[in-house]
């Protein structure tokens, strides 16, 4: 059923069968890599994921990505899913990792 596959946690609307992710209802486009880093925090919202977990979830044990990479991503996520007025959501945890914060 729709309830089962879509996910609400503070402004965020997830629709796992589509990969759709809604953003205070305006939808958000990601990318594949965006969307998992994205998931990954979403479902353990609140802990901190460390930086290797996250290399190693989203590109895989032979993905060849530097910390840089990550940051990077992190950025252009936080630019999306980061409602304008509201209190910073995507966290960095200086030398741990990040997290979720809604």
């Amino acid at each position: 059923t729709l309830a089962e596959n879509v996910a609400l946690l503070g402004p965020y609307e997830v629709n796992r069968t589509h990969r759709a992710l809604k953003v205070l209802g305006q939808p958000v486009q990601l990318s594949n890599k965006e969307y998992q880093l994205f998931m990954l925090l979403f479902e353990n919202h609140g802990q901190v994921i460390p930086r290797e977990t996250l290399i190693d979830r989203v590109w895989g044990l032979d993905g060849d990505v530097s910390d840089n990479n990550l940051d990077a991503y992190i950025k252009l996520l936080r630019k999306k899913i980061q409602p304008e007025d509201g209190p910073k959501i995507l966290i960095n945890v200086r030398g741990i990792g990040y997290k979720l914060e809604v």
